[in-house]
This record gives C-alpha cells, sequence and structure tokens, in this order.
C-alpha cells in the first residue's frame, strides 16, 4: 500500500530538485573552469541554506504571532465566560431568594 507525501513536504522536495538540477545546468553549459566550479557549488549552497534559514525564520514568527493572537482571544473568551457564569449565578442566587420570600409571604 503506497503512503502519499503530505503536499508541503512534496512541494518543497520537488523545489529542492529542481534549485539541484538548475545548478548542474549552469555548471555543464556554462565555460566555468574547473576550479571554479568548487567555489560556484559552495556560494551557491551557503546562498541555499541562507534561504532556508531566513524561510524558516520567518515561518517560526508567524506561527508566534499566530499563537499569541490565539492565546488572547482564548483568554478573552475565558474572561467573558467567567463573567458571564458569574452572572447567571448573581440571578440564580436573586431568584432563588425572591422565590422564598414570595413563598413565605403566601403561607
Amino acid at each position: 500500500m503506497k503512503k502519499k507525501m503530505n503536499k508541503k513536504t512534496r512541494n518543497v522536495v520537488s523545489g529542492i530538485m529542481v534549485s539541484i538540477a538548475a545548478i548542474f545546468a549552469v555548471i555543464s553549459f556554462t565555460d566555468i573552469p574547473a576550479s571554479d566550479v568548487q567555489s560556484f557549488i559552495l556560494s551557491t549552497v551557503i546562498f541555499f541554506i541562507g534561504i532556508v534559514l531566513l524561510a524558516l525564520v520567518a515561518v517560526s514568527i508567524f506561527k508566534l504571532l499566530s499563537w499569541l493572537k490565539n492565546c488572547l482571544i482564548k483568554s478573552e473568551a475565558d474572561d467573558d465566560h467567567f463573567h458571564a457564569q458569574h452572572q447567571i449565578e448573581d440571578l440564580t442566587e436573586e431568584t432563588d431568594h425572591s422565590e422564598g420570600v414570595n413563598d413565605s409571604n403566601q403561607k
């Protein structure tokens, strides 16, 4: 049974494969001396790692902001629920008290 790869993972892997193919195409079809190929590959790999690290930082920042927003919304909702629950309890206590007074007046 085949296991499908996640869509995001598939996109990242295909992007990496395309970039590797592009590097080899540039090396193969240009007249770069053999001594310069090593520095070209090294600089390209460093550039690629820099892009990946910047992407990770950007995604982390967006995830952190999203997490903070959800925490704030959740705490506000909890506060609203807490206040609403106390209002319901207060109304219930007032209703219970007033029913007791009405019962005593009816007797």
